[in-house]
């Protein structure tokens, strides 16, 4: 007969689950949830701001594109003396007003048009690119951030364990019941966990770097 599946694992994860949204904090401030910082990434990151603004000048061409050349107005004067510019002294003495405009071929307007219509819309799927990859790095950053927070409590849950066993062996081998080498023993686990605290603690101060550089903020928090 197979075993029935436990649900202490399940409980403990969603447990887990349930409390991630209040779990993941920058080094200053209050604790950031994963909404908080994809709103955040999304309106503040430099990188979709300047990607959003040439989006938007995109989206202005088409209507440019398919509009005439702009008109064109001369002024011109022919013998006008230099002297007095009086304009009845002499009589070749002429004023000259000019208008054009410039028609281009039948139909190539309305292709600019189509054309930059379609850059435009690149623009726009670009822009929805970028702001997918935004939120996928932020999610990937904000989970690890709240993984190597899990972990450091873990590693100082196990040092506080640890530091006991450490008294406890040395208290023995001080009266004659245990050996040297289980004082050994227990320093040695002790002092893998410091390494593994420093390492812990490297890792997440370069994955906070990268989650602040993500939602643009600065080292004094949100």
């Amino acid at each position: 007969m197979p075993r029935p599946i436990s649900r202490a694992p399940w409980a403990r994860l969603c447990g887990v689950l349930a409390a991630a949204a209040l779990c993941s904090r920058l080094a200053v401030g209050a604790p950031l949830t994963l909404e908080q910082a994809l709103a955040t990434a999304l309106e503040q990151n430099p990188q979709l701001a300047s990607q959003a603004a040439l989006a938007e000048a995109a989206g202005q061409r088409p209507s440019q594109a398919g509009a005439l050349p702009d008109p064109v107005v001369t002024i011109g004067a022919v013998s006008v003396p230099t002297d007095t510019f009086e304009l009845d002294q002499e009589a070749m003495t002429q004023l000259q007003l000019g208008f054009s405009q410039a028609l281009p071929f039948p139909g190539k307007r309305e292709l600019r048009r189509r054309e930059a219509a379609v850059k435009a819309e690149a623009a726009d799927l670009e822009l929805a690119e970028a702001r997918l990859m935004v939120a996928r790095d932020v999610r990937n950053a904000w989970w690890r951030l709240f993984y190597l927070d899990r972990a450091l409590e873990r590693v100082a849950e196990n040092q506080a364990q640890l530091r006991e066993l450490v008294r406890f062996a040395e208290s023995r081998y001080r009266v004659g019941q245990g050996s040297q080498q289980d004082v050994l023993t227990a320093q040695v686990e002790l002092s893998g966990q410091l390494i593994q605290e420093v390492t812990l603690h490297g890792q997440r101060r370069a994955e906070e770097a990268r989650l602040r550089a993500l939602m643009r903020l600065g080292e004094e928090g949100p």
